[in-house]
């Protein structure tokens, strides 16, 4: 989790994007908790010089999800998901169902990012 395991006191990313680009000369990509034009646009504002939306491709023709597991996002209200690390082993928010429920949401167990990692395969 970014500086803190507590996630109630975590920055959000609008917060971080002027933060960040008044401390580095780098550009900066906002991602995170953005689905619609107006967070993009806020971004902007705010210093990105990019901007990352995730879940909203779902929604999309090219995304290659099932129709059972679109209409369940559509579906999920914002009680709904939780941030899970035990899928692919870094935190992201996921629907609250069984798994993340029973094994997390965030566990020491959870394996290394990218699910396991690959050096730990070979």
């Amino acid at each position: 989790m970014f500086l803190t395991e507590n996630r109630g006191s975590q920055t959000g990313t609008l917060a971080l994007v002027p933060q960040s680009t008044d401390a580095v000369d780098l550009p900066i990509i906002a991602a995170g908790g953005i689905s619609d034009a107006r967070g993009i646009v806020a971004a902007f504002a705010l210093g990105a010089s990019a901007v990352q939306i995730g879940s909203a491709y779902l929604f999309t023709e090219e995304a290659t999800i099932s129709p059972l597991y679109r209409q369940a996002l559509a579906d999920a209200a914002n009680g709904e998901t939780a941030v899970c690390n035990v899928i692919s082993g870094r935190p992201t928010r996921v629907l609250a169902k069984r798994m993340a429920r029973e094994l997390g949401p965030i566990s020491q167990d959870a394996p290394l990012f990218p699910m396991g990692s690959l050096q730990q395969i070979h």
